[in-house]
Order: C-alpha cells, then structure tokens, then sequence
C-alpha cells in the first residue's frame, strides 16, 4: 500500500492526537504519593555531573535508576 505525503502527515497527526482524547482514568490514586518503582534511565556514554542524580531524585521525589 502506497501512502502520499499527505496522507501520512494526517495519520501521523491522529496517531499522536489519540491519547490526548482518551478518557483519563479516575483511580490512578493520588498525585502526592511517591512512585514505587525507579524510572529507569540509559545513557549512551553521557554520565551525569556529580551530584545531579540525587538532587533528581529529591527534587522529583521518585528513585531513578542510572
């Protein structure tokens, strides 16, 4: 199937509109709560200063995992 420029800029464009117009779902719990597992991050050779990481974490309130 052959797609013209057009129509893959309109598909694009509903692809990334779709979860901006789900419905949000009411038992997410409270925003106040800290996350329980770390957001995990990979770096390709680029290390963090010292001492960004646990002010991240602070700062954020959630464990990050470098």
């Amino acid at each position: 199937m052959s797609l013209t420029r057009a129509e893959l800029l309109t598909r694009a464009g509903f692809a990334a509109a779709a979860p901006l117009t789900r419905p949000q779902r009411e038992d997410r719990g409270s925003a106040a709560q800290p996350a329980q597992r770390p957001l995990r991050i990979s770096t390709l050779g680029i290390e963090w200063p010292d001492g960004v990481h646990q002010q991240a974490q602070t700062d954020l309130g959630f464990p990050i995992q470098l």
